[in-house]
């Protein structure tokens, strides 16, 4: 892995299954992979050998409420292919604070990541009215990165607002001091309407507290690949 941090920034989303299809060796599961955000590779908090992945929780409850099995999409994914497998990194369970709108997903990554890889947390205390933020994320149904910047306009214990346009899929993405770029210190949430005459959004703040706490909370468990591969319904 390379120390740039883009690397640790991934698509995240639903894997939709289509019905069976008939095949000579039997039925052929077909499936759809549906990007809905982004998530966050964290360093420091692997739980049982999965890696951890901030994001913010109402994509992850978007996904579940429309019965989508939730998945981290690498970079190299390719959504032509049939094979599962192949089409992403299934989430084994995750933790949330719907309060926060945040969640850490446990992910188990078909890649080696080394012990520095991956977000330190930060902490959103750090900025002032004025500071200037780095936001990242992946704009929906597209593969490259994107970045835009601006300055904090308000924080509290629960959010940073900040002036700077975000684009659908950012949800979940990170936000960094410009002067600090590997270290988290929220995460985007909403953004104001497309014909806002001020373009705006909100981050969910982060400290080292507030992540050690997410982590605390009650795990949901998905259901595994394989045995959701099995089953009939839809």
């Amino acid at each position: 892995m390379q120390n740039d941090s883009s690397v640790w920034i991934f698509r995240l989303g639903g894997i939709e299954k289509l019905p069976f299809l008939s095949h000579k060796e039997g039925r052929l599961a077909q499936f759809r992979p549906i990007q809905m955000g982004t998530a966050i590779l964290l360093n420091g908090y692997r739980q049982n050998g999965l890696c951890a992945f901030l994001t913010a929780f109402h994509v992850v409850n978007d996904a579940t409420r429309s019965k989508l099995k939730l998945f981290v999409f690498p970079p190299a994914s390719n959504s032509t292919r049939s094979n599962i497998d192949k089409l992403g990194w299934h989430v084994n369970g995750y933790r949330f604070d719907q309060k926060r709108d945040v969640a850490i997903l446990f992910v188990n990554v078909s890649v080696s990541f080394r012990r520095s890889d991956g977000f330190r947390i930060g902490n959103w205390q750090e900025t002032q009215i004025g500071s200037v933020v780095s936001v990242r994320g992946y704009p929906v149904n597209q593969t490259v990165l994107g970045f835009t910047s601006g300055p904090v306009r308000g924080t509290n214990f629960f959010v940073i607002a900040v002036q700077a346009r975000v684009e659908a899929g950012f949800s979940g993405g990170p936000v960094t001091l410009s002067s600090a770029p590997n270290r988290l210190i929220g995460v985007v949430l909403r953004s104001t309407p497309p014909d806002a005459p001020t373009p705006a959004f909100h981050a969910a703040s982060l400290d080292s507290g507030i992540v050690e706490n997410l982590c605390g909370l009650e795990f949901h468990r998905q259901l595994d690949a394989i045995d959701w591969l099995s089953r009939d319904e839809l």
